[in-house]
């Protein structure tokens, strides 16, 4: 079907003559053209009269598209900036005039955002030319004269006006608070993207329609010849849109309101220099306006991009023109404007360039402001700033960002060699895009450097490596550093050198804010001092690289100025969870530093601290402060247990330490628990309140921690069941334990078997049995105790409220509590029933103590045991009283004889 042009077209209202206007001085209306969308033919065979007239017409309307455009576009980019400033007032800050803003007068639109863009645009401008030009070819209308009809030229450049107002509501968008723009903005940015021969879309669109000149040739060959150039077209933007540079020149063609600068609502202060007047008020418009302009036309980038696409364009051209004959469009658009603006570029570039030198500086400062890189780099690198310090020392005093990092107030004339080619090697390093890597280790670097290269690591895209060892900074350049870096693409910032590279890299990466792990592990690392002080700048500062939660900073030695650096970043720190600093040298002055730093931070959770000589006071003093704290766990000491455990002795210890203990049951047995582990254990036990059962059996724990314990246990109220089997008590261990029990309430279940006690010890846990009135287990099994020690704890027993009294291993568990019920006062039944027991000749005098004061049981069963004469003559000495010889079963001994059950009911083996 035939395309249709909109009835807005078709029906086109009456128009004033600007052509005549501009030729004669006076204005006469215009009514629309006799013919609408003539084809070639048409054209050819058109009147001088009439050409004219369609001539006049068109360049007014599109004149008159222009000013509605340029008003439209001025009055959204003026009055929204306005608008967004009025609804979130703008609180300027006098002490911030003269800084580096900390954010962006306008956001920040990203290389590959902007490559998008400048895609979209391009295929739109692409796509619509080349239905244009189909649509010419359908009609027969697409003439070798004008090209397309004056019709779809209008067509074409009310799209693109339409584009820069579509520009100017994101241009409005992306605008930050405190910021504008000026009035003639708009004007400057559109003439970069709507000016023939300047603009890539006019370029875009001849080439195209040079194409379907092609295309409609009867020659076969001008045909393919038409294809490749649409080809090449596309081809050559697309390689263009891959680097960096020309996509630079390709944004200011396609996309320039978006990229247009923005100013302060209040005036920013600079150097007396930039304030000079450029000359006369008409040469200070030229050198501002119309020479940045042109200066832009003629860089070497510039000329490279005309060469790359309008060579080729220029070789087809001349093929048309020799087979097609004259072609007025062809002529003109495809050979002599590009060799024309070749010409001028390489005569004038050189002269331009020294002539726009402020206008560099001004565009540099507003694009380090406005955080644009790409355009920062291709101002920086098509000035050949680089080689010409000259000129670096004419646009500098303009930079107002720059001079504002370096604290410069000094005139051109001022500036010696040696500064600008600091500055100029920060800048290389900075906005180069194709280096990734830079080094300036060891170039005795001070404090104000590290803040310069801090402010400017907030514009580079492309860096990931930046070595800046053996230099002079200190605490506040390393932060500097850090939070720049961890806004920027940089992904290592070596800052020290460590005894592995591995550790290296993860320290850099971790100070560049992009470690992804969640250890750092610094473990035996050679972390000294100075790298405490490097490693404390990124933890000081909130949020950096925040998925790590673990730093292991083990088996160093950075001494008690490093670790006072890290314990005063952890005060503010918001994101570590645990902190290892085990064998680090911590003694008694650090441990008061670690205190302070617990008692303040609120979100570390995990503190270990093994194989550091910390000292009892010093235990002391970690637990009370993590209990103040936010830790959950205290490691403090290394168990190592030799069975398997539920629940992880080390991990169960560090919680029991700060109070974040919450199950009833400890198991620290068969740990090689030290008196060191044990006093510090009795520290929280002081205060636990959900303890109830703690097993502490087979460990290395000796009177002093015997003592410890004791004192906790006269504190405590919640431990009911203690097992401390298998240690090496002995006597004194003992009586500090009886002695707690005399004020202890709470416990139950006491377990003392294999603690070498003898009788003193025997005699003075005997003692504590008969005030306290809450043990009811006790334990003694394989201690030395003596015969008299024996009579005194089965005695006190039945004396006391205990209920059992374990003082025999016996292989069959029925029969060891029976018999420690027994021995414990507590058995009620008639029957005592010992039967293949075990019993030895120890334990039948132990029973036959316990027969004297038992008045229940009627009957005794002792078959199969291994009994000696000395053991029957110590039940014997229980039956000794007369009530009871009545009322137990006869009991006697006949040597070597066994008895059957009829002739006495009990069956005894000597």
């Amino acid at each position: 079907p035939d395309f249709m042009m909109p009835s807005a077209i078709a029906a086109m209202p009456i128009l004033p003559d600007l052509v005549g206007f501009l030729l004669r001085g006076r204005v006469e209306m215009m009514d629309e053209p006799d013919s609408f969308l003539p084809t070639a033919k048409e054209i050819e065979e058109m009147s001088e009269t009439e050409g004219t007239f369609r001539l006049h017409f068109f360049v007014s309307a599109l004149l008159l598209c222009y000013f509605i455009m340029q008003m439209l576009g001025t009055s959204i980019m003026v009055l929204g900036s306005k608008c967004l400033n009025c609804r979130r007032p703008f609180h300027h800050d006098e002490e911030a005039v003269n800084l580096v803003p900390s954010v962006p007068s306008m956001a920040k639109l990203r290389v590959g955002k902007q490559r998008l863009l400048v895609a979209t645009v391009f295929l739109a401008t692409y796509g619509v030319s080349l239905m244009a030009t189909i649509y010419s070819i359908s009609k027969q209308s697409l003439s070798p004269i004008s090209g397309l009809d004056w019709e779809l030229w209008l067509a074409l450049f009310a799209l693109n006006a339409l584009s820069m107002l579509v520009q100017a509501f994101v241009a409005v968008g992306r605008l930050n608070v405190g910021r504008s723009f000026r009035l003639g903005a708009f004007a400057e940015a559109s003439l970069m993207g709507m000016s023939p021969v300047i603009s890539d879309q006019f370029d875009t669109v001849k080439d195209v329609v040079f194409a379907g000149l092609c295309f409609q040739s009867d020659s076969l060959f001008l045909r393919v010849m038409g294809i490749c150039s649409l080809l090449y077209l596309l081809f050559i933007h697309f390689y263009f849109l891959s680097m960096d540079s020309t996509l630079a020149e390709l944004a200011a063609s396609h996309i320039p309101v978006v990229l247009v600068p923005s100013t302060a609502l209040l005036p920013t202060a600079v150097p007396a220099a930039t304030t000079a007047a450029p000359g006369g008020t008409g040469c200070g418009v030229v050198k501002r306006r119309i020479l940045p302009v042109l200066y832009r036309q003629t860089t070497p980038t510039r000329r490279w991009m005309l060469c790359m696409e309008n060579f080729p364009q220029a070789v087809l051209a001349l093929a048309f023109l020799c087979l097609e004959g004259g072609s007025l469009v062809v002529a003109t658009l495809n050979l002599l404007f590009p060799a024309a603006q070749l010409t001028l570029a390489w005569i004038f570039f050189p002269r331009l360039r020294q002539a726009v030198a402020p206008w560099l500086g001004e565009r540099l400062g507003i694009a380090l402001d406005d955080e644009d890189q790409l355009g920062a780099r291709r101002l920086w690198n098509e000035a050949d700033l680089d080689s010409d310090l000259g000129l670096l020392r004419v646009a500098l005093p303009h930079i107002r960002p720059m001079m504002d990092a370096f604290q410069l107030q000094e005139s051109p004339e001022a500036l010696g060699d040696e500064k600008l080619i600091i500055i100029r090697a920060w800048w290389q390093v900075l906005v180069e895009p194709s280096r990734e890597e830079a080094s300036f280790s060891g170039y005795d670097l001070s404090e104000a450097n590290a803040k310069v290269m801090a402010s400017a690591l907030r514009w580079n895209t492309t860096l990931k490596k930046l070595c800046l060892q053996d230099n002079r900074f200190n605490a506040a350049g390393y932060e500097a550093l850090a939070a720049a870096a961890r806004n920027s693409a940089l992904e290592e910032l070596h800052l020290t050198q460590l005894s592995s590279e591995e550790k290296t890299e993860a320290l850099a990466q971790f100070m560049a804010g992009k470690c992804r792990s969640e250890l750092l592990n610094l473990r035996h690392a050679g972390v000294t001092a100075e790298v405490a002080q490097v490693l404390s700048a990124g933890i000081r500062i909130p949020g950096h690289s925040a998925s790590v939660k673990k730093l292991d900073l083990s088996e160093n030695d950075f001494g008690i100025a490093g670790l006072e650096a890290i314990m005063e970043a952890l005060k503010v720190n918001m994101t570590l969870r645990e902190l290892c600093l085990e064998n680090t040298m911590i003694n008694h002055f650090g441990v008061e530093e670690l205190a302070v730093t617990l008692r303040q931070n609120t979100v570390l959770r995990k503190l270990s601290l093994i194989g550091n000589n910390i000292g009892l006071d010093g235990t002391q003093a970690l637990v009370n402060a993590a209990r103040a704290g936010a830790i959950e766990e205290l490691h403090l000491f290394e168990l190592r247990p030799f069975e398997y455990h539920q629940t992880d002795p080390n991990q169960a210890l560090a919680e029991i330490l700060v109070g974040s203990f919450s199950q009833s049951e400890l198991d620290l047995h068969f740990c090689c628990i030290t008196d060191e582990v044990t006093q510090a254990l009795a520290m929280a036990l002081q205060y636990n309140q959900t303890l109830v059962h703690l097993r502490l059996d087979l460990n290395k724990i000796r009177v002093a921690g015997a003592k410890a314990l004791a004192t906790a246990l006269s504190e405590n109220r919640c431990v009911q069941i203690l097992n401390l089997a298998g240690n090496a008590l002995g006597d004194a261990g003992a009586q500090a334990i009886a002695e707690a029990l005399e004020r202890n309430r709470t416990l139950v279940e006491l377990v003392l078997n294999k603690n070498n006690i003898g009788q003193q010890g025997t005699e003075a846990l005997c003692s504590a049995m008969m005030t306290n009135s809450s043990l009811k287990k006790l334990a003694l099994v394989g201690n030395d105790w003596g015969d008299i020690g024996l009579q005194v704890l089965v005695r006190s027993a039945y004396r006391s409220s205990l209920e059992e009294l374990y003082l025999f291993e016996l292989p069959r568990k029925e029969h060891h509590q029976v018999l420690a019920r027994f021995l414990g006062g507590n058995f009620e039944k008639n029957e005592l029933d010992l039967e293949r027991s075990g019993m030895t000749d120890s334990m039948a005098e132990a029973v036959g103590i316990a027969l004297k004061m038992n008045s229940t049981v009627k009957k005794l069963c002792l078959r199969y045991n291994d009994l000696s004469e000395k053991g029957f003559e110590a039940i014997n000495r229980g039956l000794e009283l007369p009530k009871r010889r009545t009322s137990l079963l006869s009991l006697r001994s006949f040597g070597s004889k066994m008895v059957s059950p009829r002739d006495s009911g009990i069956v005894i083996q000597t």
